[in-house]
């Protein structure tokens, strides 16, 4: 076993929110070190970005270049059912023009993160696997990991920092290690994802009337399709399933069978797959799209950020932007305890809150989608959540009632601010949409706190009896 030098982080994973991580913390003179199990470029899904990744890409230095290679650009969403669709687009900049996003296959996109880090100082270690966290008591200080370039993969090395940033995704490596820190979004049913990218003859116009990222409802109202180009003759498409749903279908098809047999009966999709040009190129994927988040996102020496901290059905498309807004929630708090030698943990705090917003905001937004049967013209609708929400108590309808006068009392400007924020992943703090999805989660926290105490004193009953 080798021991290597002390950093200022040790970050796992070289994703988007890795690199954000890395790079904005060598932006402020740190010594930073990624581990990324992989070698770049590497497929992985999730090409649809929000508005707040130009941000991030001009922060980060490499608008230009993401800008110069992108083809497909993103102004909102389109809801399309077999009855009818609807379209909502970002807001609109100082100057009036609908804001718009990149949109981009991921190798690309992570390939350009990765290597903008390196540029800013950071030291990137590619196809390194990282086994373990390393912890002196309850304080984190180091990393075990795997060099799978090396003649000898198996061997085990060390590499210390003063903190451990986890942001290695759905592999999630502190919250596998920890065991009962992570827990299933209660609210979310878990599904999966079948997808593939084809190439052919395709159309993208980069306009206000064909926007180029669309939410297609299957027939049955409970499962769903996207369409996605991400370049000049590519598209990403995708089947989103439920996981039951998927495991009975294994029995008599593979992946591909699965995907033309719910794809048939989803419109815009159904057609698209028509045409004859269009070809595979890569193999069918199936990823469990399974909603979970976590109790604690920060600890003595350690942190994690992104996907790895939490994840959410993604209908929205809202990976990317957690994995952005959670970096950028994380940098400040942990810059400011850096140097010191016994860390004021309490710094870190206005980063729980920020992540604990983030995915109790968005959970709720996907969980009124399916409530409503995947229809956009009422899932929102405060008649709707009054109606079908499942109430704690009193206290909690006046709470949605509070937060739903507040909402009536702004302008329409401010409502659909507000509005297209939640929808697209990016609430502000001063959000009243935010606010009373907020409502609704902590009262779903008692509903599922009742029913647990239901159950428990009816077992407890059938014990005794």
């Amino acid at each position: 076993m080798s021991v290597e030098q002390r950093f200022d982080a040790v970050v796992i994973g070289g994703g988007p929110a890795g690199t954000t991580c890395g790079t904005r913390l060598a932006q402020r003179g740190r010594k930073i070190l990624i581990l990324e199990r992989s070698k770049f470029p590497r497929f992985h899904i999730g090409e649809s970005i929000t508005a707040f990744g130009f941000t991030v890409f001009k922060d980060l230095g490499v608008f230009d270049e993401l800008n110069d290679i992108n083809y497909v650009e993103k102004k909102g969403l389109e809801f399309v059912m077999h009855e009818r669709s609807r379209k909502v687009y970002f807001g609109r900049g100082k100057d009036g023009e609908v804001q718009w996003a990149f949109q981009m296959a991921r190798g690309k996109l992570d390939q350009v993160l990765l290597e903008n880090a390196r540029k800013h100082g950071v030291e990137i270690r590619e196809e390194h696997l990282v086994k373990r966290v390393l912890f002196e008591g309850d304080r984190a200080v180091g990393v075990e990991y795997k060099d799978l370039t090396s003649s000898d993969p198996d061997q085990v090395h060390r590499v210390y920092g003063k903190w451990i940033i986890d942001a290695s995704g759905q592999g999630a490596v502190l919250n596998h290690q920890f065991k009962d820190n992570w827990y299933p979004d209660p609210l979310l049913e878990k599904k999966m994802a079948v997808f593939c990218h084809w190439q052919g003859d395709i159309e993208v116009t980069n306009t206000l009337d064909d926007l180029n990222f669309k939410l297609c409802v299957h027939r049955n109202r409970k499962d769903w399709a996207w369409y996605l180009p991400i370049g000049k003759d590519t598209l990403s498409l995708g089947v989103v399933l439920s996981q039951e749903t998927v495991k009975q279908e294994a029995q008599n098809n593979d992946l591909a069978g699965i995907f033309y047999k719910y794809a048939s009966d989803i419109p815009y999709v159904s057609d698209i797959l028509k045409n004859p040009t269009l070809k595979t190129v890569e193999k069918f994927r199936c990823v469990k799209d399974y909603s979970y988040r976590s109790k604690r996102y920060y600890g003595n020496g350690w942190v994690i950020c992104g996907d790895s901290a939490g994840f959410i059905d993604p209908i929205f498309s809202t990976g990317l932007q957690v994995a952005f807004n959670s970096a950028y929630a994380l940098i400040d708090p942990l810059d400011s305890v850096l140097d010191q030698e016994t860390p004021d943990l309490s710094r870190l705090e206005v980063y729980n809150r920020s992540l604990d917003r983030y995915y109790r905001v968005n959970s709720m937004l996907v969980y009124l989608f399916y409530l409503a049967d995947l229809d956009e013209a009422s899932f929102h609708s405060g008649a709707f959540m009054w109606k079908n929400v499942q109430w704690a108590g009193l206290k909690d309808r006046l709470a949605f009632v509070w937060h739903g006068l507040r909402y009536l009392r702004a302008d329409q400007t401010t409502r659909r601010r507000w509005g297209s924020q939640v929808l697209f992943g990016d609430p502000a703090q001063d959000n009243v949409v935010a606010d009373l999805y907020m409502a609704l989660s902590r009262n779903y926290d008692k509903v599922f706190r009742d029913k647990t105490r239901e159950v428990r004193r009816g077992s407890t009953i059938l014990i005794e009896g």
